[in-house]
């Protein structure tokens, strides 16, 4: 006759064997090298330092574009009071001085669309930064519950195997 405990027995350890093959083959689905969390947190800090200096300059820049178009509604009525006198030589002057002041206007505004569009990728390298590490603590968290859930089998095999001796 079989000895039914000596059966139990082996198919317990037949069941912690394959738990054990299973862990040891297991592959990992990570396929390049990510970086610590404390690298994405200084990346992330980084940034944001990066974007608090560009928007400083942005705000500086729109009140120097404040400044010249105060300057060139001014510019605006001296050409056209020059035109009203019919000056050639003022209406010259006035009309470069105020080419010349649209032309520097056009460059802080470009400087400002440069500035905006750094801003604006580096706040996509911050997000993509922030889905990392989200995927990395997902990641950690499944490691976690796998490991509970191992744990738990091996735990639930070990005691039976204590109640059948």
């Amino acid at each position: 006759m079989v000895n039914i405990k000596k059966v139990a027995i082996g198919i317990s350890y037949g069941i912690l064997a394959l738990i054990i093959i299973l862990l040891y083959f297991r592959k990992d689905t990570q396929i390049g090298k990510v970086p610590s969390e404390k690298d994405i947190n200084n990346r992330i800090e980084a940034e944001k330092q990066a974007i608090n200096s560009y928007t400083t300059v942005i705000s500086t820049d729109k009140a120097l574009i404040k400044l010249f178009n105060s300057k060139l509604d001014s510019l605006s009525s001296e050409v056209a009071k020059a035109k009203a006198t019919k000056d050639t030589l003022r209406i010259i002057k006035e009309q470069d001085t105020l080419i010349g002041t649209l032309f520097v206007q056009g460059q802080v505004k470009d400087s400002v669309i440069r500035n905006q569009d750094r801003v604006i990728t580096i706040y996509k390298g911050t997000v993509a930064n922030q889905d990392t590490l989200l995927k990395i603590k997902d990641v950690d968290l499944k490691r976690v519950k796998r490991q509970r859930n191992i744990s738990l089998i091996v735990n639930g095999v070990l005691t039976t195997l204590l109640i059948i001796k």
